[in-house]
């Protein structure tokens, strides 16, 4: 039987595989593709609502080009997982009180029962296009500009991949943007201050009915190193990440 003392007792498999091809078109432009997959799957992980199989294939294709100061990179990534569920039950129950006209006391015998849920099928898709270009203002002074465009979409049904069944998902659109200005006065100081802007938006429905609002964010940093010695530098910063929430905390 199934107990929480045994929660690490996991079991899993991986197989995966990657590629790169690299092409040097001039001697200042590049061009790469690249692509991959990763098989896994593992029994039984612990989870709040017990314990789950996870079986999943996820795969990638990316192309990167460059321009002497200008890259590009494009990427899509597939994500396919199966979850199956299995509530574990005590062995035994005994009731403390008197509950519903059952004397406090009752025990029940529970060694056996089980319930499980159908399986859950997901599927994921991700798209990305993302460009940056560094700005030489001066021998001493860079500027960093850059921005992302990224389309993700979730779904999920019950039962297995093959099942004809209904898919139930939402998607996410989010547009990036950001500048960074490293300033290096003198060899032994670097100052870098940088600033970004994320906008959110959610192809979802509120407890309400209405549509999940479009949400920006700001994450400013900035930071100073201090080298010294070609071997030694100190380092302070600071600033505000934000995090792309998932899917289950959209509506948070």
């Amino acid at each position: 039987p199934y107990k929480y003392d045994r929660r690490f007792d996991t079991a899993g498999q991986i197989a995966r595989g990657d590629m790169l091809v690299e092409y040097e078109l001039t001697p200042t432009q590049t061009l790469s593709m690249s692509g991959g997959f990763t098989r896994g799957q593992a029994t039984p992980v612990f989870t709040l609502i017990g314990p789950i199989s996870v079986e999943a294939t996820q795969g990638f294709v990316q192309g990167d080009y460059k321009w002497r100061d200008l890259s590009v990179r494009a990427f899509y990534n597939l994500l396919s997982a199966d979850l199956d569920v299995r509530f574990p039950f005590l062995a035994a129950m005994q009731f403390p009180e008197a509950v519903m006209g059952i004397p406090a006391g009752t025990g029940f015998e529970m060694t056996g029962f089980d319930m499980k849920m159908p399986p859950v099928y997901g599927l994921g898709h991700t798209f990305d296009v993302e460009a940056m270009n560094i700005f030489t203002l001066h021998e001493t002074d860079k500027l960093t500009l850059g921005g992302n465009v990224r389309s993700v979409i979730f779904k999920y049904r019950n039962g297995e991949p093959s099942a004809d069944e209904t898919f139930i998902g939402t998607d996410q659109k989010l547009f990036g943007s950001f500048i960074q200005n490293e300033w290096r006065p003198i060899q032994e100081f670097i100052f870098t201050a940088g600033f970004r802007f994320d906008l959110q938006s959610v192809n979802a429905k509120l407890p309400d009915g209405s549509q999940e609002p479009m949400r920006l964010n700001y994450s400013p940093r900035a930071s100073a190193v201090f080298l010294p010695h070609p071997d030694h530098s100190f380092r302070i910063g600071g600033g505000l990440a934000f995090r792309n929430p998932a899917f289950m905390e959209t509506d948070l």
